[in-house]
């Protein structure tokens, strides 16, 4: 197969970088309209520290389940990042699971950097 699973026109799938990140993430947590597309939780403001953390407890219980896989979605060119996706909650005997995705920036959204996404987490899904 000649497809990069983790490379698409304008955007690339990458691990999430919580040092290199915190402080691009804790600025999106300020937007009700971001929070309410990735979380059913109640929206609250995060600091750079606060969004360490979260992510350094994500990595945990992905290693530990295995039933989660977390991305950073970066622009190919520059490397900037503009949004997460992720694939949670694997039933692997029913080859079923959940999906989030959040571009953060609202400049960055009506771009198609959403689609291209998940087209990219589907194939990698089930084609990995």
């Amino acid at each position: 197969m000649d497809f990069q699973f983790f490379e698409g026109e304008h955007i690339q799938l990458a691990a999430p970088d919580a040092e290199r990140d915190a402080e691009i993430e804790s600025k999106w947590t300020h937007d009700p309209d971001y929070l309410h597309a990735i979380s059913p939780e109640p929206a609250r403001p995060l600091s750079p520290t606060q969004v360490k953390k979260q992510h350094e407890d994500a990595e945990k219980e992905a290693e530990k389940s295995r039933d989660t896989f977390n991305f950073a979605i970066r622009l190919r060119d520059g490397d900037r990042l503009i949004g997460f996706i992720r694939i949670f909650d694997i039933m692997w005997t029913h080859g079923s699971g959940r999906l989030q995705l959040g571009i953060g920036d609202p400049a960055d959204r009506g771009h198609g950097y959403g689609r291209e996404a998940l087209n990219l987490i589907l194939r990698y899904a089930f084609d990995e």
